[in-house]
């Protein structure tokens, strides 16, 4: 069975804090598992870039809710593909929290 799969990034609320975050996490966990989708949510530098898997109608739903939340905007999809297997097989919704990237300069130390 084809897994389909969509990567987008958009630009974070202003005032998003954790406990927001947790809220997001926790609905897409429980949302995701109820529809077959598997993912990662990335925060970096005030955007989101999130990868969602799954049967196809299903991740288009859920983009399409996601492109309504208030709490970031202007999603723009990077990746759309269809796949034989999952990136995230284990995963209802992963996520990582970067605080800052550093420089060019200073990664060469």
């Amino acid at each position: 069975m084809a897994v389909h799969r969509l990567v987008y990034v958009s630009t974070i609320a202003p005032g998003l804090d954790q406990p927001s975050l947790d809220a997001i996490l926790d609905a897409a966990r429980r949302n995701n598992a109820e529809m077959g989708i598997t993912g990662f949510l990335l925060s970096l530098d005030g955007h989101f870039m999130q990868l969602l898997e799954g049967p196809k109608a299903a991740v288009e739903s859920t983009y399409q809710a996601i492109c309504a939340d208030s709490r970031h905007s202007n999603p723009v999809v990077v990746l759309q593909t269809d796949g034989e297997t999952r990136c995230f097989p284990d995963w209802r919704m992963g996520c990582h929290v970067a605080r800052q990237v550093r420089p060019q300069a200073d990664m060469k130390q």
